[in-house]
């Protein structure tokens, strides 16, 4: 939606698997007087300058769908170069808060940062006393970036079918999961038919994101 590519996302490619998600938190600083979200929202609304840290395009998406969902247009969408710089600001305190991946569990463990909400359907397991931002009344609001298998069009259809059922084998091995919530990747398993259904499902989400939003690059 925002990068001119070489293929088209719908049209490229033959789906096989959906293998994993990965959530996105509201991680905050630790002097931020707020314990939760409804305080951090309650903060924006009352006028209190606000920033929050993007580190992609992604990010920076679901940064302003957030600040559209709740009505809080003030809030600064400060850019970084990478995840891994956006997470650093929060933590040095050069932002209030970000919508960072699961992968920072360790610096909320470590006290680094507070977490406030995760953006899924349903509470993680690596955040069991973290709210959904749905159960808080946040609607619209629920994104996490997945991966999956996929082959260039006109790939034989037997070898889709093989390799799709190659990957459900894959995707039920103990070791296989242990590995995916060390990273605290979520393990999804697909038929090429159900992956289908959810590339075309995000990419009319994301247009709309985008278009809602009015974000452009550059």
């Amino acid at each position: 939606m925002l990068y001119r590519t070489g293929y088209e996302a719908l049209a490229s490619f033959e789906p096989i698997s959906h293998l994993c998600d990965v959530g996105f938190v509201v991680i905050a600083r630790k002097d931020l007087p707020v314990n939760s979200m409804q305080e951090l929202i309650a903060m924006a609304k009352q006028g209190r300058p606000l920033s929050a840290s993007s580190g992609s395009s992604m990010i920076s998406l679901i940064t302003e769908q957030f600040k559209k969902v709740v009505e809080v247009p003030g809030i600064v969408n400060a850019q970084y170069k990478g995840t891994g710089a956006q997470m650093q600001a929060v933590v040095a305190g050069e932002v209030d808060f970000s919508f960072d991946s699961f992968t920072s569990v360790e610096m909320i463990r470590a006290g680094k940062v507070k977490a406030l909400a995760v953006l899924l359907p349903q509470r993680a397991p690596a955040f069991v006393q973290v709210p959904t931002l749905r159960e808080l009344g946040v609607m619209g609001m629920d994104f996490s970036s997945w991966s999956g298998l996929l082959a260039p069009r006109g790939t034989p259809q037997e070898i889709v079918g093989y390799l799709a059922q190659q990957m459900d084998r894959i995707m039920q091995m103990p070791d296989v999961l242990a590995r995916l919530a060390g990273y605290n990747y979520l393990p999804r398993r697909s038929t090429p038919q159900e992956f289908g259904r959810l590339i075309a499902a995000d990419h009319e989400r994301w247009k709309r994101v985008v278009k809602e939003t009015g974000i452009t690059l550059g």
